[in-house]
């Protein structure tokens, strides 16, 4: 499920609110499994955003900012406790106290760029909601087509069927049923 023009900045373009998803609003978590050398783990080239991090039968750990990280191992208080935080360095992932061995979780992947889809249905989005690309190619050629007083007309009917993508996709995930938690 793609979250596709909700929050999207006022000013951002419909073509890019299409290519734009925000990891908690609907894309499904990637499995996650990284091996960790001198206290880093490379990260995976599509990740969007971390969703949990772990090693194998310890609870997860925090994922903190960077500047964080840094002034827990320039405190130095580490010896012998188990891994806690965890903080992203660009392509990396670092671990407060010191880690090695595998890392566990999941993240959020982005998805796959329309020009590198080959197949009509690897392009679910566009597939299945192919007047939102209509009327993102309305708003966009506007100004060019001197269309200019049409405009707000076409971003309406691009709200409207972004909403309604958004509500048709939210029902084909999650069955319409309201999420639940349960006791383990």
């Amino acid at each position: 499920m793609l979250k596709l023009a909700e929050s999207a900045a006022i000013s951002e373009s419909p073509s890019r609110r299409l290519e734009r998803s925000e990891p908690a609003s609907g894309l499904m978590p990637e499995p996650l499994s990284l091996t960790v050398t001198s206290n880093a783990a490379d990260l995976p080239a599509d990740l969007l955003e971390l969703k949990e991090v772990y090693f194998d039968g310890k609870p997860p750990l925090d994922i903190i900012p960077l500047d964080r990280l840094r002034a827990l191992e320039a405190a130095g208080v580490s010896t012998g406790a188990d891994v806690r935080y965890a903080a992203q360095d660009g392509d990396t992932l670092r671990f407060w106290p010191q880690a090695s061995g595998t890392v566990l979780g999941s993240y959020y992947a982005r998805p796959e760029a329309l020009e590198t889809v080959t197949t009509w249905a690897d392009a679910t989005t566009f597939a299945r909601y192919p007047e939102l690309y209509i009327f993102a190619a309305l708003i966009e050629s506007a100004p060019f087509l001197g269309m200019d007083a049409r405009m707000p007309m076409w971003d309406a009917k691009f709200r409207s069927l972004a909403d309604g993508a958004n509500h048709s996709e939210r029902m084909r995930v999650y069955g319409g049923g309201p999420l639940k938690m349960r006791t383990r």
